[in-house]
């Protein structure tokens, strides 16, 4: 970090002089240090955007709005709900469930991204380490409409109860008594 700003090591030169690019893709200020000591800037000396440190600052005093559940969120700013859902999937997955929508959770870099669990939708979220939510701009490309469990529809059967679940009559044990007899059996017709 030099002067607020991030930079990314792009290459070292044989001298051991290391060419920087900054961090930002669409800045083209580009630097050259030797060791802890800046030699010069390479293209440009000054930034297309506010530095990184102002814009935490910045993003950090942002104040959290309420998300009401008759209300829509808008994209780009961050909401506080109860109606996050977090679970794990069966494959081990941490996710979390919104108003229906289920997304996929991997940690990057201190907020959690959220992305949708339907392949082509492109539809994600931001989760911090509060539990404010932020969507992104893009929305779902299809519906809400989640598979019913047994909990939501009495109608609905699962495909396979579990072995707890299942209704067992207990049989009454009696003995089987076979009788032997001393006659030639016909194995055709067994």
């Amino acid at each position: 970090m030099l002067h607020g700003n991030r930079f990314n090591l792009r290459h070292t030169r044989s001298d051991g002089v290391k060419i920087w690019n900054c961090f930002l893709n669409s800045c083209s200020v580009q630097l050259s240090t030797r060791g802890t000591k800046l030699i010069l800037y390479e293209k440009q000396s000054h930034h297309n955007h506010t530095s990184f440190v102002h814009r935490q600052m910045r993003r950090s005093g942002l104040p959290v709005q309420s998300l009401d559940a008759d209300k829509n969120p808008k994209s780009k700013i961050w909401y506080s709900t109860d109606e996050l859902k977090f679970y794990v999937t069966k494959d081990g997955a941490r996710s979390v469930r919104f108003r229906n929508y289920d997304y996929y959770c991997y940690d990057r870099g201190g907020k959690i991204v959220c992305v949708c669990f339907v392949r082509k939708c492109t539809a994600t979220a931001l989760l911090d380490d509060q539990c404010h939510i932020k969507f992104n701009v893009r929305r779902h490309s299809h519906s809400n409409k989640r598979k019913e469990s047994a909990e939501e529809n009495p109608n609905f059967l699962p495909f396979l109860p579990s072995v707890g679940e299942q209704n067992v009559v207990p049989v009454p044990e009696e003995k089987e008594v076979v009788q032997i007899k001393d006659e030639p059996v016909d194995l055709d017709l067994i």
